[in-house]
């Protein structure tokens, strides 16, 4: 089994916005899902952020038991020589019901999906709620669906819908995507991960002290 981190609230944040932030360099492509990001409340109230066996990045939200949220890229995942800017934006209250989930790869928001079933308007995820469970490259239930590979500066605004401006900018002379520091707020839940301490990789800079246990380091 690879290294993933955990950690589960003390206290409610906003359950209908926020923003995943991550760069991410995968390593190995399997036969399998693996996750990236994942929160529930509990068995049948969960959120999976990850590439699917097709490579694809999805997006899967469940409420008691039943699939609310699906959203699948056509684009696939498929090089291992890459870093990916990978950020999730969600808020619910929008009235757009396109713009309630929206993906961004290096700065970005990506359009072609494959599939997208949205949530209705002001939806409550089971996210950030007082004692709910987050992952990183891990997923409770699938835990041989482990992410492989590197991630770097990964962050949870709690409360915010974020632009990918926030996180990432373009190199004035390569013209690449990099990130930069992020000076947005983290809410009540949110965490910035930079990975920086190889003895305490779970350690959360946001000012917040919402660190993560590391598990098979």
């Amino acid at each position: 089994m690879g290294t993933y981190l955990q950690r589960t609230n003390s206290s409610a944040g906003n359950r209908t916005t926020f923003t995943f932030s991550t760069w991410l360099k995968r390593s190995t492509l399997t036969a399998a899902n693996q996750t990236i990001f994942y929160s529930q409340d509990d068995a049948q109230n969960y959120i999976r952020l990850y590439f699917d066996s097709n490579e694809r990045l999805q997006l899967r939200v469940y409420i008691v038991n039943s699939l609310n949220t699906n959203l699948v890229t056509n684009q696939v995942f498929r090089d291992t020589s890459a870093w990916y800017h990978i950020m999730w934006r969600c808020d619910t209250t929008d009235a757009a019901a396109g713009d309630r989930n929206r993906f961004y790869l290096n700065g970005s928001e990506i359009t072609s999906l494959n599939t997208e079933t949205s949530p209705d308007q002001s939806t409550t995820y089971p996210i950030n709620n007082s004692a709910t469970l987050n992952e990183i490259g891990n997923e409770a239930y699938a835990q041989a669906e482990q992410f492989q590979g590197y991630m770097a500066r990964t962050i949870l605004a709690d409360g915010q819908s974020y632009a990918p401006t926030e996180f990432g900018e373009t190199d004035s002379t390569t013209g690449i995507w990099k990130p930069k520091s992020f000076s947005g707020t983290y809410g009540t839940n949110g965490f910035k991960l930079d990975f920086k301490n190889s003895g305490a990789l779970g350690t959360d800079t946001s000012g917040n002290t919402n660190n993560f246990t590391v598990t098979n380091a």
